[in-house]
């Protein structure tokens, strides 16, 4: 992987987190493209539009059902799929992926694993707890600076990121090698 590797951050409602990521990222010179999204069907464009070897980050907070979404107004919900949470059900019933990496920063977000897998991303990387907020930013900072800057494999970068403390190792990697 190089530098003009495309790196995308969908950002379901951590701001801070998807903004200090893509500011780390830029600063190594990799192409970030940042999308602050407003409600589950843009969020389901753009995560089935991406190009094939790209890294996807969600950005995101999650829970025991799956990938908590913004409120949003009674009328506005109304007319979306999904309402207050995506679960791993919804998410094999749309998700369309090609040989994508994906990066969950939410809570839970391993969980979401099986779903992510199955619709053709090439690997998963989410927590299997409650991980703290900036150690979820920590580890995908760290990660990314592994994989570019040291140039280090995607399971090497994800080996070294994730031994940093008890939160960045409730991370775990999946895929189907």
């Amino acid at each position: 992987m190089n530098s003009n590797f495309k790196v995308t951050i969908l950002c379901l409602d951590d701001n801070l987190e998807a903004t200090a990521i893509r500011s780390a990222l830029e600063s190594f010179g990799i192409t970030v493209y940042c999308h602050f999204i407003g409600n589950v069907g843009g969020y389901i464009k753009l995560i089935n539009n991406q190009d094939s070897e790209a890294i996807i980050i969600i950005c995101a907070h999650g829970e025991k059902q799956g990938t908590i979404l913004a409120e949003l107004d009674f009328a506005i919900e109304a007319t979306m799929p999904y309402k207050r949470v995506i679960t791993l059900e919804n998410y094999q019933e749309f998700l369309q992926l090609n040989n994508q990496i994906i990066i969950n920063t939410s809570c839970l977000g391993g969980d979401l694993a099986p779903a992510f897998l199955q619709s053709g991303a090439k690997a998963y990387i989410g927590a299997d707890g409650y991980v703290d907020g900036s150690a979820s930013t920590y580890f995908v900072i760290s990660l990314l600076y592994n994989l570019f800057h040291l140039k280090l494999k995607l399971k090497a970068a994800y080996d070294k990121a994730v031994m940093h403390n008890q939160d960045t190792q409730m991370f775990r990697f999946f895929n189907f090698e």
